[in-house]
């Protein structure tokens, strides 16, 4: 029996000793002393939709936190834990919704932070301490990450925002995106502090813009406005911004402006008509009309077809007469026509020692957004009686040639003037 009792005590000495024994081993955790871990992001929210700020009377806002833990190398640690706290200044201030997690295999921990409600946390400018709510996490005594933000007591300090909406420049060709206007917006609370990570939506009524975009760090967001080729894009396009905090219903909206012009070119010709039958001039009544062709060309001279054009016509920017079709589509050659009839009373006609102003008709041709593509201008008189009789003088040059089977030839020149020269 007393033999039995020995052998049991040497068996837990044994078991005992390595326990007892000195180990030269170090814990596994000391090669966490080259981890970092740092803040990925800190974001307040409202039902998991980014704000600009934190604020005690919107229960529904809390701050979305995230963090990091790296090795040396910069590759992620996972299975480490993490514990948070919350303090302005000395004093504990807020909650979390979970006070420790373990890193995920990304190494990435999450956390809601609640504020703790009274006057909030916000920072004095010049004080030599950060008044606002300081977040600390923690792996270790030497390794943390902290994240600073503002606390506000109220919606009402920081809203409503203000939108400020540029364009640069403010006019673009209708080149298919060729050319582009760059979009800035910028979006500052009541404080004039920039808004950052909150979406903000974006439409035009013409051309392309991004439909909406996320404010960076500074409160800004830069995009680019183009025309996507199509007719209907010409003209003025206006781009609108609006911003629409989850916690109530207030919308803000700002637009800016960007012409869209038309990098066409319109030939005009006029033929004055009696009866099908080309003449002169333009007469006041219907016995004579004219018929407006213009030809549309791009900027490389070829022809545009299944463009819309419309057609105005006036004295010296008062309109006078009109056309069988003021507009019309261009057909594969670029080809429109319209049928033009004066206005009546007194006609139409230039005064020549006047140099600056045009007395006469100017028809134009214009896009359907209203910008001028060409035009051509001429006389309507009040009477035939004006310009006829007519007068011809016809010349041979020379007036002698040779019998020889057309091998000396005369040029015969006619020339036809109106009754006015």
């Amino acid at each position: 029996m007393k033999n039995l009792w020995k052998l049991i005590n040497v068996i837990i000495i044994v078991a005992l000793l390595p326990q007892l024994s000195c180990d030269d081993r170090e814990p596994e955790d000391t090669a966490d002393d080259s981890y970092t871990l740092s803040l990925v992001f800190a974001n307040p929210v409202f039902n998991s939709v980014i704000v600009g700020e934190d604020v005690v009377d919107q229960p529904d806002i809390k701050t979305h936190l995230q963090f990091k833990l790296q090795d040396e190398t910069s590759k992620p640690v996972s299975g480490k834990l993490i514990s948070f706290s919350a303090k302005q200044l000395s004093s504990s201030y807020g909650s979390f919704d979970i006070n420790s997690i373990v890193t995920n295999e990304d190494g990435i921990v999450e956390v809601y932070y609640i504020d703790g409600g009274e006057t909030g946390a916000v920072d004095i400018p010049g004080t030599p301490e950060f008044d606002g709510v300081t977040i600390t996490a923690k792996y270790s005594e030497s390794i943390k990450a902290t994240a600073q933000f503002n606390v506000y007591a109220s919606l009402d300090d920081v809203w409503p925002y203000t939108l400020i909406l540029n364009a640069a420049p403010d006019e673009i060709s209708l080149d298919n995106g060729q050319t582009t206007s760059g979009i800035s917006l910028q979006l500052r609370n009541r404080l004039n502090n920039g808004v950052k990570s909150v979406n903000v939506d974006f439409s035009s009524d013409k051309g392309f813009i991004e439909p909406n975009d996320t404010t960076n760090h500074t409160g800004n967001i830069d995009l680019v406005f183009s025309d996507q080729g199509q007719p209907e894009d010409a003209g003025l396009a206006t781009i609108q911004a609006s911003y629409t905090h989850p916690s109530g219903d207030s919308t803000l909206i700002k637009t800016v402006t960007v012409q869209i012009g038309v990098d066409y070119n319109v030939t005009m010709s006029a033929y004055h008509l009696s009866s099908g039958v080309v003449v002169g001039e333009d007469l006041v009544g219907d016995a004579v009309v004219t018929q407006i062709e213009g030809r549309l060309t791009d900027g490389a001279g070829n022809p545009v077809a299944d463009e819309w054009i419309y057609f105005t016509s006036h004295i010296d920017n008062v309109s006078y007469g009109t056309f069988s079709n003021d507009s019309a589509l261009t057909n594969n050659e670029g080809v429109v026509s319209t049928i033009y009839s004066d206005g009546g009373e007194n006609g139409a006609v230039d005064i020549l020692i006047t140099t600056w102003t045009f007395e006469g008709v100017t028809i134009e041709a214009k896009t359907v957004g209203g910008e001028s593509l060409g035009q051509v201008q001429f006389n309507v008189y009040p009477s035939l009686d004006v310009v006829w009789p007519y007068t011809l003088i016809l010349n041979a040059d020379p007036d002698v040639i040779m019998l020889d089977n057309g091998q000396t030839t005369s040029e015969i020149s006619l020339q036809v003037s109106n009754l006015l020269g």
